[in-house]
């Protein structure tokens, strides 16, 4: 059975890569011409706000194109990602001119965070894009807190969990 994180449940239709939305006149889902530049899962999302407008920020995150994998390991069954992204996307969402029209943009790559993990958490902290916890390539916690400087471009590591 597939076990997902809350944020991969709330987030699938940016699994399935191809952002999609709902459209309220026929109360269906409709695919955007906006899609992730690689498919992703376990990754987390956050608001990050800037004088150019909103951007939506993916980080990390499992990039194996066989997702999360079933494996048994001394007697225990789980799911394991075998490839985990070091990646940050930003996508600044231009809002429709009319009810008709579909949200459109493209993703911008951002600087590579300082280490892969998935599972983890972001956060916005003075401007920042903060990332806590997770797990990286062997499937260890990732203690090292890492964030993102948009105005600098550029990732530090100001603590560890």
């Amino acid at each position: 059975m597939a076990r997902y994180t809350l944020a991969a449940s709330l987030l699938l239709p940016l699994l399935a890569r191809a952002s999609r939305s709902l459209d309220e006149l026929t109360d269906s889902w409709q695919a955007l011409p906006v899609s992730i530049p690689t498919p992703l899962s376990d990754m987390s999302v956050a608001v990050l706000p800037g004088d150019a407008g909103k951007r939506v920020v993916l980080t990390g995150g499992c990039d194996s194109p066989d997702g999360n994998q079933f494996m048994e390991y001394d007697g225990e069954e789980f799911f394991a990602c075998t490839s985990i992204s070091s990646k940050a996307y930003a996508f600044a969402p231009k809002v429709p001119n009319t009810t008709f029209q579909a949200w459109t943009g493209e993703f911008e790559e951002l600087p590579d965070m300082p280490r892969e993990r998935c599972r983890h958490a972001s956060v916005v902290v003075d401007g920042n894009l903060c990332l806590f916890g997770g797990r990286d390539a062997v499937d260890e916690m990732v203690s090292e807190v890492d964030c993102y400087d948009p105005s600098a471009g550029e990732w530090t590591t100001p603590a560890t969990l």
